[in-house]
C-alpha cells in the first residue's frame, strides 16, 4: 500500500448540538433505506453532510462512511479506503479484496474486483448495513471510479446498500442508472427538497439563538435565500438579526451568502485566531499536534477547543482517543482564498512546511499537493522520484499519472524516469500511442545519460507496448536491445532480461517463429525463477502453454498451463485461475476430450464468477459453446453463445463479439440456415477488418467459405479462401491452414479439379501430423465425407486420412455427459423450532446463535409470524415497533426482516400475499408448539375411545413443554406473547392433570402421582390436583401421607391467598381421617378437556 489511510476520511462526522434535527427529510432517508441508491445531490451548503451524520448516529444500522476528496480519483486508492469504511464496523473484512489488489499490477478490471468485494460482502457479513459516500462529486470526473460503482450497485447483496451525497449527479453509465430506476431501487434528495422550509428557520432560530421569529420574517426570509441557510447554523458569534438580514441583502451580492456569512464570522475572531484560522486552513485534516508542527505553536490543542465551542465552522472526529478535525469545506475555501490574497509569502511557506511534514508522514498525495501549491516544482519531482516504484507496486497509477500532468511540460522533459512512469500509465489505460511517444523519448534521455539499466528496462516496456499494438517483430528489436546492454552491465538484472526475454518470445510466436519463441519463454521462465518471482513465472507459464498450444504440442502446453494454474492457485487470484482454465480446457477440446473440456470449463466459469470477470466469463461460454458446436449439439451451443453475447456487449471487447458472431454463424450454417449464417459471418469479418485483426478475418473469410460451399458456391468460397490462406501462411498459422487446406480441396473437388483436391489434402495432411492433434478438422470432415472417400480409395494421405474419414462418419457426439455441476444441488433445508422453555431454532441440525440473528427483534420477529396465521406490516409495527414513525417503521421492519431470511438461509421462509406476511408453513420444519397441540388434539379425540393411546399422546405433549412459551426472550411489549403464553400453559395443566387422572383410573398410582406433582410444581395452589393426590395416596395404601399432605396445603392456601379450602377438600380429608372406606366417587372422571 503506498500512502497510509487517513483515518479521518472513514469516521463518521459527530454530532453537533447546533445542527437542526429535520424529521421530513430523516423519514425519507428511513423510508427508502431498502433502495439500493439513495442519492442526496444539491449544490454546497445545503446540509447534505450534516443530514447524513444525523442519520447516521439516529439509525439502529451498521453505518460505513466515507468521505471523499480529489485523489481518490485512482480506483485503488478508492478501494482502499472503501474497504477500510467497512472494515471500521466489521473489522477484519476486505482480507479477500485486498490480496487480490496487492496481486495484480493494475485495476483496469473492475469488474474482477466488484466480483471479489461482492462475494466477500456476501459472505463475511450478515447484517443489514449502509455505506455513505459523501462528497463525490470531487470523484465523479475518474470514468474508472465510476465503472466500479456503477457495476458494484447492479450486484450488491441484498443486505448491502449506498448512499451517495453530491453536488452533481454521479456519471455512472446510462444503462446502469436505467436499470436501477426500472428496479425502483433508486430514490432521490435535491436541493428542493434539502432547503429549509420557514418552519425549519423557526425551529433553527429558536433552538440556536433562543429568539421567536414571526411567521412573515420566516417566510420571507425562506423565499429570499431559497432555503440555503446553513451558513446560519454554522455561525454564532453575531447578532442573529444583522447576520439574517446581511445574509438576504447578500444574496443578490456578487460575493454571494456564503461569502458574506463567512466574513461576519471571521471578523469577530480576536487576531491570534484569524491567524489561527488562516494557517491551518490550509490542512485538510487536522490535530493538535500537525498544527503545532505547522505553526510553530504548542497551544494548538486549546485553539482547536476554543473553534469546537463557538461553533467555528469545525467538525470533530476521534480516533483511537485522538481528537481529530476538518473545517466546513466552503469555509475552508474562504480562508485558504484570504490567505493567498492577504499573506501570499506566508501561504507559501506553510505550503512547503505541510509538504514537509505529511511526506515524512508517508500522506504523498496530500504532500505533493502543497508542493505543487508552493510552486516548489524540483520538491513535487522529488517527491514523485522517491516514492514512484511504491506507488507503482500498489496498483495506484491514476494517482501517479495525476501527479506528473501536474507537472510543467519542461520539468517531465528532464526526468526520463518520470516520462516511463506516464507511459506505462497510459499502456495500462490501454493509450499504446501515448505509451509509445514518451518511451521513446525516455530511450532518448537515456542514452544520452548513459544509464544503460533503465534503457534495457525502458526498451522492454516500449517492446510490450508495441507487442500490444500489433508490431511484434519492432518489439522483437528493442528486447534484442535491451539485452545486449544488459549484458554490458556489471550487475545482472534478472527481472529485466526475463521481461525482454518474455516479450520476445511471445513476439516471434506472433510472427510465427514458434521454435524460437517458445525458446525465449523458456529462458524468461528461468531468469524469474532465480529472481524468485512467482508472479513472472506464473505469467510465463501461461504463455508457454498458449505458445505451444498454437504449435501443436498439446501435451507439453497442458504441462505449463497445469504449473500456472498451480503458481495462481497459491497466489489466491482467481480471475488468472479462470483464464489458465479456460486455456486448458481449449487444448482439451482441441484432442477430442470433450466431456473434460467441459468440465475444466464449469471450473474456470466458477472462477470467473468469483473474480466477478464479466469478460472471463464471456470468453468461457464461448468455449462451451465451441464444444457443443462441435459435437453437432446446436441448441446448447446456441444457448452458450447467447449468454457469452449477454456478458461480452457491456464489455469493450469488440473482438469477442466479432468472435460470437462467427460462431452463431457456424451453428446457423450447422442447422442449414444458410442465409442467416452468411449475414452474420459477414458481419464479423467487416467488424474484424475495422479492427485490424489480420488472422481474426481470415478465420472468419474461412467460414464465409465454409457456407458458400453448402450453398453450391464453390467460386466464391474460392475467392475467400485464398485470401484466408495468405493470412494464415503470413502468421504461421499451421491449425488455420490445415482447415483451409480441407476447404480448398472441398472447392477443387466441386470444381471437378481431383489433382488439386488430392493436393490440398495431402498439404492438410501433413500440416496435421506435425502438429500432432487432428480432432479439430473432424465437424469439416463430417461435410465432406465423398472428398475423404475418393481420396482414401487413391491412396492419399494413408491410414491418416483413413482415420479421419472414419471419425466423421461417426460424429463427435458427447454421449449424454452432464457436467458435475449441474447435478449437485444444495442440501433440502430443515428446520427445527422449540419455543417451550428456552427458545432455540435449529437449521438442519445447527443451532442459530445470536449473531446469526443479526439482532433480537429479528428473532422475536420470527416467532410472531410462527404464532398467526398473517399478519399485515402495520399490526406487525404496532406490537414491535410501537413508537416509530412510518418512514422509520418501514425501515426497520424490511431491515429486521432481511435479517430474519438471512438467518434462516431461505428467502421464502417468510411469503408476502395481498398486504400481508406469514410464515411459510410449506417448508420442511418441526415446531414444538404446533407438535405439543397436535398431541392434545389426538388425545382429546382418542379419550373415549382408547384411554391408552389417549395417555400415551398426553405423556409425549407433557414432554415436550420443557418451559413457558419463549422463557427468557426479551420483547418491547409482552402482549402479543403473554395471552399465548397463558393459554399454552394452562393447556398443559389441564394434560398433566388429565395424565395423572387417566393413570389413576389404571390404578397405576405412583405415575399418576408424578403427573399430579408435576403440575403442582407449576400450579402449587390448585385444589383439584392436591385432592387427586390424596386420592391417590390413600388409594396406594398411605392415608397418614394423605393426611400429611391436605395439612401442607392448608398452610400454602393460608399463607398464599388466606383462604381456607373448600368444601369438597375439606370433605375428603374427614373421610380419609376417619379411616372410612372411600366411596366410588373417588376412582377419578376425567378431570377436564385439555384442549
Amino acid at each position: 500500500m503506498g500512502n497510509p489511510l487517513i483515518v479521518t476520511k472513514y469516521l463518521i462526522p459527530g454530532r453537533r448540538p447546533a445542527l437542526l434535527r429535520r424529521p421530513r427529510l430523516l423519514d425519507f432517508l428511513y423510508e427508502h433505506l431498502d433502495r439500493k441508491l439513495i442519492l442526496v445531490s444539491a449544490p454546497a451548503g445545503y446540509g447534505k453532510t450534516s443530514l447524513l451524520a444525523e442519520f447516521a448516529h439516529d439509525v439502529d444500522l451498521p453505518i460505513c462512511w466515507y468521505s471523499l476528496d480529489r485523489s481518490d480519483r485512482d480506483l485503488r486508492v478508492f478501494i482502499e479506503y472503501l474497504l477500510a469504511a467497512i472494515r471500521q464496523r466489521f473489522p477484519g473484512f476486505g482480507r479477500r479484496t485486498l490480496e487480490f489488489l496487492e496481486g495484480v499490477e493494475r485495476t483496469t478490471d473492475a469488474d474482477a474486483l466488484v466480483g471479489i468485494l461482492v462475494n466477500e460482502i456476501h459472505e463475511e457479513i450478515a447484517d443489514y448495513f449502509v455505506i455513505v459516500l459523501d462528497d463525490y462529486n470531487l470523484v465523479n470526473p475518474s470514468e474508472a471510479v465510476n465503472y466500479f460503482l456503477g457495476s458494484l450497485l447492479q450486484r450488491l447483496p441484498e443486505n448491502c446498500h449506498l448512499i451517495i451525497a453530491s453536488r452533481t449527479i454521479p456519471t455512472l453509465t446510462p444503462r446502469d442508472l436505467a436499470v436501477l430506476t426500472a428496479r425502483q431501487e433508486v430514490a432521490g434528495l435535491g436541493a428542493r427538497e434539502l432547503r429549509f422550509t420557514a418552519q425549519e428557520i423557526q425551529q433553527l432560530v429558536l433552538q440556536n439563538y433562543h429568539q421567536e421569529l414571526p411567521d412573515d420574517v420566516a417566510q420571507e426570509l425562506a423565499r429570499q435565500s431559497e432555503g440555503w441557510i446553513t451558513g446560519i447554523v454554522l455561525s454564532t458569534q453575531a447578532t442573529w438579526k444583522d447576520l439574517l438580514a446581511g445574509a438576504v441583502r447578500a444574496r443578490g451580492a456578487s460575493s454571494g451568502v456564503y461569502e458574506y456569512l463567512a466574513n461576519e464570522v471571521f471578523s469577530q475572531q480576536i487576531p491570534e485566531v484569524q491567524q489561527f484560522l488562516l494557517g491551518s486552513s490550509i490542512l485538510d485534516e487536522m490535530s493538535a499536534a500537525r498544527c503545532d508542527a505547522l505553526l510553530g505553536l504548542d497551544h494548538s490543542a486549546g485553539m482547536l477547543d476554543l473553534l469546537e465551542q463557538g461553533n467555528i465552522f469545525i467538525v470533530r472526529f476521534e480516533k483511537d482517543e485522538e481528537r481529530w478535525y476538518r473545517y466546513h469545506a466552503l469555509f475552508q475555501s474562504f480562508l485558504r482564498h484570504k490567505l493567498a490574497s492577504d499573506a501570499p509569502e506566508r501561504a507559501m511557506a506553510l505550503h512547503r512546511r505541510a509538504a514537509e511534514i505529511l511526506g515524512g508522514e508517508g500522506e504523498w498525495d496530500a504532500a505533493f499537493q502543497h508542493h505543487m501549491a508552493a510552486g516548489d516544482v524540483p520538491g513535487a519531482i522529488a517527491l514523485i522520484l522517491r516514492c514512484d516504484d511504491e506507488m507503482w507496486e500498489a496498483g495506484r497509477l491514476e494517482t501517479l499519472a495525476q501527479w506528473i500532468d501536474q507537472l510543467p511540460p519542461a520539468a517531465l522533459a528532464s526526468q526520463p524516469r518520470l516520462m516511463c512512469d506516464r507511459g506505462r500509465v497510459y499502456m495500462e489505460g490501454g493509450n499504446g500511442a501515448q505509451a509509445l511517444a514518451l518511451y521513446e523519448r525516455a530511450c532518448r534521455a537515456y542514452e544520452a545519460q548513459g544509464d544503460a539499466r533503465a534503457l534495457a528496462q525502458t526498451l522492454v516496456d516500449r517492446a510490450e507496448t508495441l507487442r500490444m499494438l500489433g508490431r511484434p517483430r519492432e518489439a522483437i528489436e528493442d528486447c534484442r536491445d535491451a539485452l545486449a546492454r544488459l549484458a554490458d552491465l556489471a550487475e545482472p538484472a534478472p527481472l529485466v532480461a526475463a521481461g525482454a526475454h518474455r516479450n520476445q518470445g511471445i513476439s516471434l510466436c506472433q510472427i510465427g517463429r514458434m521454435a524460437e519463441g517458445t525458446e525465449e519463454l523458456r529462458q524468461a521462465l528461468e531468469l524469474y525463477r532465480e529472481a524468485g518471482s512467482s508472479f513472472g513465472l506464473a505469467l510465463t507459464h501461461g504463455d508457454l502453454g498458449v505458445a505451444l498450444c498454437m504449435a501443436g504440442n498439446l501435451a507439453a502446453s497442458e504441462f505449463h498451463f497445469e504449473q500456472a494454474l498451480d503458481l495462481w492457485l497459491r497466489i489466491g487470484n482467481a480471475g488468472n485461475i479462470a483464464n489458465v482454465l479456460n486455456n486448458l480446457a481449449m487444448t482439451q477440446q482441441l484432442r477430442g476430450d470433450y466431456p473434460r473440456a467441459l468440465s475444466t470449463l464449469e471450473r474456470a466459469l466458477d472462477y470467473a464468477q468469483q473474480a466477478g470477470s464479466r469478460r472471463l466469463e464471456a470468453m468461457i461460454w464461448a468455449g462451451k459453446g465451441d464444444v457443443y458446436r462441435e459435437t453437432g449439439q446446436w441448441e446448447p451451443a446456441s444457448d452458450a453463445y447467447n449468454e457469452a453475447w449477454r456478458l461480452a456487449e457491456a464489455l469493450p471487447r469488440p473482438s469477442l463479439l466479432a468472435y460470437l458472431l462467427n460462431a452463431h454463424a457456424l451453428v446457423h450454417c450447422g442447422r442449414g440456415d444458410y442465409t442467416q449464417a452468411l449475414a452474420l459471418a459477414r458481419r464479423a469479418y467487416e467488424q474484424a477488418a475495422e479492427q485490424g485483426l489480420a488472422q481474426d478475418a481470415a478465420r472468419y473469410q474461412a467460414t464465409l467459405a465454409s457456407i458458400c460451399l453448402e450453398q453450391g458456391n464453390p467460386t466464391l468460397a474460392l475467392e475467400y479462401l485464398q485470401r484466408a490462406e495468405q493470412a494464415f501462411a503470413r502468421a504461421g498459422a499451421r491449425r488455420d491452414l490445415a482447415q483451409a487446406w480441407l476447404h480448398l480441396a472441398r472447392v477443387a473437388y466441386a470444381r471437378g479439379d481431383r489433382a488439386g483436391a488430392f493436393g490440398y489434402l495431402r498439404r492438410m495432411v501433413e500440416a496435421t501430423m506435425e502438429l500432432g492433434h487432428d480432432h479439430f478438422l473432424v465437424p469439416e470432415a463430417a461435410r465432406a465425407v465423398d472428398l475423404l472417400e475418393a481420396a482414401a480409395a487413391a491412396g492419399v494421405g494413408g491410414s491418416f486420412l483413413a482415420d479421419l474419414l472414419e471419425r466423421a462418419r461417426r460424429g463427435t457426439a458427447l454421449a449424454g455427459w452432464q457436467p458435475a455441476a449441474a447435478s449437485s444441488a444444495p442440501p433440502p433445508l430443515r428446520l427445527r423450532i422449540l419455543a417451550l422453555g428456552d427458545s432455540a431454532v435449529y437449521v438442519n441440525d445447527r443451532l442459530l446463535s445470536s449473531a446469526d440473528w443479526g439482532s433480537a427483534k429479528a428473532k422475536e420477529l420470527f416467532f410472531y409470524l410462527l404464532s398467526f396465521p398473517a399478519r399485515r406490516k402495520d399490526q406487525i409495527g404496532n406490537i414491535l415497533w410501537p413508537d416509530l414513525s412510518p418512514a422509520h417503521l418501514r425501515s426497520a421492519f424490511h431491515v429486521t426482516l432481511y435479517r430474519l431470511r438471512r438467518a434462516l438461509g431461505v428467502n421464502d421462509c417468510v411469503l408476502y400475499d395481498e398486504d400481508q406476511y406469514m410464515f411459510n408453513r410449506r417448508l420442511d420444519y418441526s415446531y414444538d408448539v404446533e407438535e405439543f397441540e397436535a398431541l392434545l388434539a389426538q388425545a382429546e379425540q382418542a379419550l373415549a375411545g382408547s384411554p391408552a393411546e389417549a395417555e400415551a399422546c398426553l405423556q409425549k405433549a407433557v414432554a415436550l413443554y420443557k418451559g413457558e412459551f419463549l422463557d427468557g426472550m426479551s420483547f418491547t411489549g409482552e402482549e402479543w406473547c403473554s395471552w399465548r403464553r397463558e393459554e399454552l400453559e394452562q393447556r398443559c395443566l389441564a394434560a398433566l392433570q388429565m395424565l395423572g387422572d387417566l393413570r389413576m383410573a389404571r390404578k397405576a398410582y405412583p405415575e399418576a402421582l408424578e403427573a399430579y406433582r408435576k403440575l403442582l410444581v407449576r400450579d402449587p395452589l390448585r385444589e383439584e390436583t392436591h385432592r387427586a393426590v390424596m386420592r391417590c395416596l390413600a388409594l396406594s395404601g398411605d392415608r397418614n401421607a394423605a393426611l400429611r399432605h391436605y395439612q401442607g396445603m392448608v398452610g400454602l392456601l393460608r399463607d398464599e391467598l388466606g383462604v381456607e379450602p373448600v368444601a369438597e377438600t375439606v370433605d375428603l380429608y374427614r373421610l380419609l381421617a376417619a379411616g372410612a372406606e372411600l366411596p366410588d366417587l373417588l376412582h377419578p372422571r376425567p378431570a377436564g378437556n385439555p384442549s
